[in-house]
């Protein structure tokens, strides 16, 4: 797998409409000052709001994925590790049902 990055924006998700809109940068395989290997995605804001040493990394690691996140500039480890648990069947049947139509919650009445 190659390094490759995509150039985007994120926009406010929320009812507040004086947030501007960030500048961000995915890249899969490379991450936090190139220090974590291929196989992963590193989410980094780029904006004056936030520094290249906060960011997002979604990896697969000894098995399990997880999401690491780097919240405080002031850290230089993590400051949160957080596991993502596979779906049980019952609770992928329910989501299957409940979003369709491209992610868009269904009403189920």
């Amino acid at each position: 797998m190659s390094d490759k990055k995509i150039n985007t924006i994120l926009s406010e998700q929320g009812d507040r409409e004086d947030v501007s809109p960030i500048p961000v940068v995915i890249d899969f395989g490379g991450g936090a000052g190139g220090a974590v290997g291929l196989g992963h995605v590193w989410l980094e804001a780029k904006d004056g709001r936030f520094t290249t040493e906060q960011g997002v990394l979604l990896e697969l690691y000894d098995g399990d994925l997880r999401v690491i996140v780097w919240a405080d500039p002031e850290q230089e480890d993590p400051t949160h590790i957080i596991p993502i648990e596979p779906m049980s069947e019952e609770f992928r049947k329910e989501y299957e049902r409940d979003f369709k139509d491209g992610g868009q919650a269904v009403p189920t009445e």
